[in-house]
């Protein structure tokens, strides 16, 4: 399989049983090939896992089988070379290959660092040797959870650690003329996986390497919000025209990540690579652009929730409704939109604004407080340009689809907008029938805005769902871009061999319990290979550390360990009980909004 330059972006995924089992790992194999997957990793802790990937290559090719193998390897740079001898690729991860983790952090001297630099060479090279000798690829596997004392030492657990951990080893193996390397660095915040490959496409540039990239989310989860977490991260930077080959992962049977990756790949193949649009000082906006909102509008510092009602005594109009807070319930004293020459002006009370389409605008000329809908790009520049502006103003956008939301970027970067400070509300009208069609295309577009920072609030529009659906597809994608959480955060791993629980069905009972905790985010985690690292600024983690056996975290801090699975649910109820961070489900309430 050849993949980078103008080759076809690869789809490929990961089992998720033990490699030990043969029969086992052979069948997710095969499914994962019939779905789609055109690469399959398979999680190598040791000698015996690697010896087993001969078995289960030569059982896959004599069912005529002839899918590309990956050993994952962590921690055992003797089982990466046993491993290299009957796959096409190894996964070595820069962060435990030589580097293990330490309970207290220690100090580096630019001598330790010299040291350390040199022992990793001399583990490297003799993959490095037997990987040229064989054709086999390397990939150099960068997680943001498992980045080594040293490097966390001088970076932190930064895009820029994860970027210079990455980058000692490309020397390296520049330096031996290897060049059949893949690379990826991942997290489970898709911001910091966006953010962390720019800065690798920007270093490669500038130390004139060229290597195809891998891209995915870790812990991105499951069902909903798994898919939002990963379609947010990989789309953006597919719209950039990064990124070689992916996998969605997600904490579910391997097979359902290839379907959502296809369906990644044909909405995005179907625009035009936008790599060249953007400046070679790529950033993301950490914080959303200061804007003035109505001050009697009490507004929180998050984006906004917007809603089309159908309403009034006639129910002849449509009238625009600014939600605020959570619970998301209908009140009276919220701020509405309502058009300029609504029939049913006067029965509204309360916090009116007139809100104007950009024709009515250029015909009126308003120049008290109003809301303005703009329906193409075209109208916002223009509006922008016109010498003399309101003194407050709400811009409400419709996002045009597919490609045309590249064109925003100018126009949002420009002095005309960033100098004055109009909210504005991103609005997304979709027509697909199918859940994960529609997802996938809110988060490329809106989804994608908001991961860059823009946008103070969200209306989502799809016909073919709910306005339940349609609420709470947005609170979602919100959160998926790091924009405002409304919800329980979940990380969640999609488990591979070495994950020793029932992952899958633990992640829905934490879900099941917890999910009424917003104010929370809690980590479940299949093993201890990226568990605390990627949970680092999770509230609490629960943590595979055995056969069976779990551990909680609060933070980082290891609070009880190796709790017997069955009991490890309760026991994180009652840690979270302690805490005083505890509340009780609310009772089912009629949701009016």
């Amino acid at each position: 399989m050849i993949m980078g330059g103008e080759n076809p972006i690869r789809i490929q995924s990961m089992t998720d049983c033990f490699t030990m089992h043969t029969e086992a790992s052979v069948a997710q194999c095969k499914r994962l090939s019939d779905a789609g997957a055109e690469l399959v990793r398979l999680t190598t802790p040791g000698i015996r896992e690697a010896k087993n990937l001969a078995i289960i290559k030569e059982q896959l090719l004599a069912d005529h089988y002839p899918v590309p193998l990956c050993a994952d390897v962590h921690y055992t740079p003797n089982a990466a070379e046993m491993a290299a001898l009957y796959v096409e690729k190894v996964r070595i991860n820069p962060g435990n290959f030589v580097d293990k983790p330490h309970l207290h952090e220690p100090l580096y001297s630019p001598h330790d660092e010299i040291k350390e630099l040199q022992k990793i060479k001399e583990k490297l090279l003799p993959l490095v040797k037997l990987c040229k000798s064989r054709k086999v690829a390397i990939r150099i596997g960068t997680n943001h959870g498992s980045l080594s004392p040293r490097i966390l030492h001088t970076f932190g657990d930064t895009p820029k650690g994860m970027v210079e951990s990455t980058l000692e080893y490309l020397r390296l193996l520049q330096q031996e003329d290897f060049d059949q390397v893949v690379i990826s660095l991942k997290a489970s915040n898709p911001l910091i996986t966006v953010e962390a490959n720019r800065l690798l496409i920007k270093k490669m540039q500038e130390e004139n390497m060229h290597f195809p990239l891998h891209l995915g989310v870790t812990e991105a989860g499951e069902g909903t919000e798994g898919r939002l977490n990963s379609v947010v991260g990989i789309a953006a930077l597919l719209r950039e025209g990064i990124g070689d080959t992916i996998r969605v992962s997600l904490t579910e049977p391997p097979e359902n990540e290839i379907p959502v990756a296809r369906k990644i790949l044909q909405y995005i193949e179907n625009l035009p690579c936008e790599a060249s649009y953007f400046p070679s000082n790529w950033r993301i906006n950490t914080h959303r652009k200061k804007v003035q909102f109505p001050a009697d509008w009490e507004l929180p510092d998050v984006p906004l929730l917007v809603r089309k009602l159908s309403a009034g005594a006639t129910g002849k109009a449509e009238i625009l409704l600014a939600r605020l807070g959570d619970p998301l319930k209908l009140a009276s004293s919220q701020p509405l939109l309502l058009a300029w020459n609504h029939p049913e002006w006067n029965l509204y009370e309360g916090l009116k604004t007139p809100m104007f389409t950009y024709p009515e605008y250029r015909q009126n000329k308003p120049s008290e407080r109003i809301a303005i809908t703009l329906e193409t790009p075209e109208e916002f520049r223009n509006f922008m340009d016109q010498p003399i502006l309101p003194a407050e103003a709400i811009l409400l956008l419709q996002l045009p689809s597919g490609e045309g939301v590249s064109q925003l970027y100018e126009i949002l970067e420009s002095e005309s907008f960033t100098s004055h400070p109009f909210p504005l509300i991103l609005m997304s009208k979709h027509y697909e029938s199918d859940w994960e069609d529609y997802l996938i295309a809110a988060s490329a577009e809106a989804g994608y805005l908001l991961l860059l920072g823009y946008g103070n609030g969200i209306l989502l529009e799809n016909p073919h769902f709910s306005d339940k659906q349609n609420k709470d597809l947005s609170l979602a994608l919100l959160q998926a871009a790091q924009a405002r959480r409304s919800k329980t955060q979940f990380v969640s791993c999609p488990g591979c061999g070495r994950t020793l629980f029932s992952l899958q069905q633990t992640t829905l009972e934490v879900k099941s319990k917890l999910s009424h905790l917003e104010h929370l985010k809690i980590a479940v985690m299949g093993c201890i290979v990226n568990g605390p690292g990627e949970m680092a600024d999770a509230d609490y983690g629960y943590v595979g550390s055995g056969k069976g056996k779990v551990s909680l975290y609060r933070n980082r801090t290891l609070v009880r360990k190796h709790i017997d699975e069955q009991e490890a649910l309760q026991a994180l109820i009652q840690l979270i009980r302690e805490d005083g961070k505890w509340k009780e489900p609310e009772s089912t309430f009629q949701d009016e909004f």
